[in-house]
């Protein structure tokens, strides 16, 4: 008893709750640091405060885009371009209101209607869209909104198609009809297409829009008379 009575002493009883702190810290900075190197971080995306922040304007790193889409796609997109030449990213645009003010591998988080500010403070020149399980009608309202700022919209790879290895996560396209056209694409009839337009005046209303302006694409390849273009926005 006396034993125990002097062990009391020796140990204050702050140091268990401590000790239990101190563990639980241990394990989740553990846990982060693995997660973390999984994906393909290096040690200074895995220890922000030891990277330098990324210029906000053109430095000659590759073409400055923002990142629609902050969830894991996204990351993984944008530490595999920090890893390449062609492009630098640096912000991301989500309409999540939990990401607000948030800053994910030195990159801010701008919300969908601060684009404009985006698009001032880095100078980016293009937009890549990092949310390959959306939807489609949900995609095709967001490149809507993306097309008045002028900045080619470009796209990334399926995650299925990530995993399977038929493609790698820095293939990345032009968006096209196909992934903002609210159903299956079906591929135009050539013989009606030349039979109706070929040597014909052709007038495309909602020609501003992704589906109008694709269409305009198919039309002048079939060699129109003229073509007419008419956009009511």
């Amino acid at each position: 008893m006396d034993f125990m009575l002097q062990l009391d002493d020796l140990i204050p009883r702050t140091v268990p709750v401590l000790y239990c702190l101190l563990l639980i810290a241990m394990m989740c900075a553990t846990r982060y640091v693995m997660r973390s190197w999984l994906l393909g971080q290096g040690f200074r995306d895995i220890f922000p405060l030891l990277k330098p922040q990324p210029h906000s304007k053109r430095t000659g790193n590759g073409i400055p885009v923002a990142i629609y889409g902050a969830g894991e796609a996204g990351t993984q997109l944008m530490y595999a371009l920090d890893r390449g030449r062609e492009y630098h990213p640096v912000a991301f645009i989500d309409d999540d209101r939990s990401l607000r003010g948030r800053v994910i591998g030195g990159r801010s988080v701008y919300m969908p209607r601060h684009i404009s500010n985006l698009i001032t403070e880095t100078l980016a020149e293009e937009i890549l869209l990092a949310m390959p399980s959306l939807a489609r009608g949900k995609r095709r309202a967001i490149v809507h909104q993306l097309q008045e700022y002028g900045l080619p919209i470009r796209t990334m790879p399926g995650m299925a198609d990530i995993a399977s290895g038929r493609m790698a996560l820095q293939e990345i396209r032009d968006v096209d009809i196909g992934d903002v056209l609210g159903r299956e694409e079906v591929k135009p009839d050539a013989t009606l297409m030349n039979r109706n337009i070929t040597g014909q005046v052709v007038m495309v209303t909602g020609a501003g829009g992704s589906i109008g302006s694709e269409l305009c694409r198919q039309i002048l390849a079939v060699g129109p008379k003229s073509l007419v273009l008419l956009e009511h926005a």
